[in-house]
């Protein structure tokens, strides 16, 4: 997004950018045909790129949403709206802020602590929102954003791809990059650089990509492991189905070092059009009785000029 100066606004510092014209992506889903093939190709692409420029600046954005992302009259997608943005070094450690967890990555929810790969993670949260024509993710799981975050971060909750006749139309570059960019271990997720090497290359040559990169990790990170979080951490209650077992990591890197059986709970995305009220769930709903909100130490009430949405502190 083009910087084109500031502004004092009844005291406040404003800064001024380049006008896109269409919007935001999340009110476009229902105008524009964003998921045909060539059109969505070229979306993901500006997506990656922007990501991939701040990345190799050192800057996390961490709120990268289709809410954030804004289409010029050329079909041109620029990522925008950096109140969440930091300057890192390796990882940044969350300090009493709010953030929206629908879209964070798991490890970022047990651990408060932010990287590259958690950007990567709500890349793949938008292809999905793509993919979905503006659902919510995890709207339709019916628990609690309590019981959610916890689900998330032990992995036995995952929004999924639609399926069926809706399904086999998806772009399959879009299926390539959602899969890629939610591997739940953060060492397997590839870079928005590499994500950009997926989308260049021909349909027939992603497969064979994304094995490469999955062994890269591997070999990386060593045998496969499962996730949970490490001590100090929210502990989560895995599900009746699961059995835990094992000690814990002492370091974001080891987050997931303890041994879960994975269940897997898909989440189906509703056909409903989005609404006014929907949008609050967002993040959280305001109308969540305070017995339900226990757990997260508080619900951050939003700035007065946040809109709809409200984010949740843990």
């Amino acid at each position: 997004m083009k910087f084109t100066g500031f502004a004092f606004i009844k005291g406040k510092l404003c800064l001024l950018t380049k006008l896109y014209t269409k919007g935001s992506l999340d009110n476009l889903h229902r105008v524009e045909d964003l998921l045909q093939k060539e059109r969505f190709r070229r979306l993901a692409s500006d997506v990656c790129s922007g990501v991939a420029h701040l990345h190799a600046h050192n800057i996390i954005h961490r709120d990268l949403a289709c809410r954030n992302l804004f289409m010029g009259h050329d079909g041109t997608v620029v990522v925008g709206d950096y109140g969440l943005a930091r300057k890192m070094d390796d990882r940044y450690m969350l300090n009493n802020s709010s953030f929206p967890w629908a879209w964070t990555a798991p490890e970022s929810l047990a651990t408060k602590e932010f990287t590259s790969k958690s950007d990567i993670w709500s890349l793949g949260i938008i292809f999905w929102e793509i993919a979905t024509q503006g659902q919510h993710p995890y709207g339709d799981s019916g628990c609690s954003t309590k019981e959610i975050i916890r689900r998330i971060i032990r992995s036995n909750l995952k929004v999924e791809l639609p399926y069926g006749d809706r399904g086999r139309t998806l772009p399959p570059c879009l299926r390539a990059l959602f899969h890629r960019s939610t591997e739940f271990d953060p060492a397997s997720r590839p870079t928005a650089s590499q994500l950009l090497e997926l989308l260049s290359a021909e349909e027939e040559s992603v497969v064979k990509m994304m094995s490469r990169w999955s062994a890269g990790a591997r070999s990386q990170s060593g045998s496969p492991r499962s996730h949970a979080p490490p001590s100090g951490a929210t502990a989560a209650t895995a599900p009746a189905s699961a059995s835990v077992s094992g000690g814990s990591g002492s370091r974001s890197e080891s987050w997931l070092s303890r041994r879960t059986t994975r269940t897997t709970t898909t989440v189906t995305s509703a056909s409903t059009t989005r609404s006014n009220r929907s949008v609050a769930s967002v993040y959280y709903n305001r109308n969540t009785p305070p017995g339900e909100r226990a757990g997260l130490n508080h619900l951050a009430p939003p700035p007065a000029d946040d809109g709809p949405y409200g984010r949740v502190a843990i």
